[in-house]
């Protein structure tokens, strides 16, 4: 990787025309990149914040330094970290997730207290017969 940053002028377009025209026994051969490719496809695409998360906490997975995953992404590794290190190596849930666990165990706990109320009704009255 060295110093070379990603060349945000060639379009996508090109680089998957190159690709797709470009014998598969002619590729370089290595390492499954494809995290690293969706991150540098964030410079090209329209991607939201929640999505680049997730993308780069795949990277994370897969052992990825924050160097590698800094790079792909056109920053310093200091304002990656910064806007990234939450996701550190799981996948991140989304902001709404702790809410809706909380709400469905509140829930949870109602519906409980009413199915006791109501068995406790039906006992009173089942020993009235």
């Amino acid at each position: 990787m060295g110093d070379v940053k990603p060349q945000p002028e060639q379009s996508l377009d090109d680089y998957l025309a190159w690709l797709e025209g470009t014998p598969s026994d002619q590729l370089p051969s290595g390492e499954d990149v494809s995290d690293l490719g969706m991150l540098g496809r964030t410079l090209y695409e329209h991607v939201s914040q929640d999505e680049i998360t997730r993308r780069v906490a795949v990277a994370l997975q897969r052992g990825r330094s924050w160097h590698e995953i800094s790079y792909y992404l056109g920053k310093t590794e200091t304002a990656a970290r910064a806007e990234y290190g939450p996701a550190t190596g799981k996948l991140a849930a989304p902001w709404w997730r702790k809410e809706t666990i909380r709400l469905i165990r509140s829930v949870q706990s109602a519906v409980n207290a009413a199915l006791d109320a109501l068995a406790g009704h039906l006992a009173r009255n089942h020993t009235r017969l």
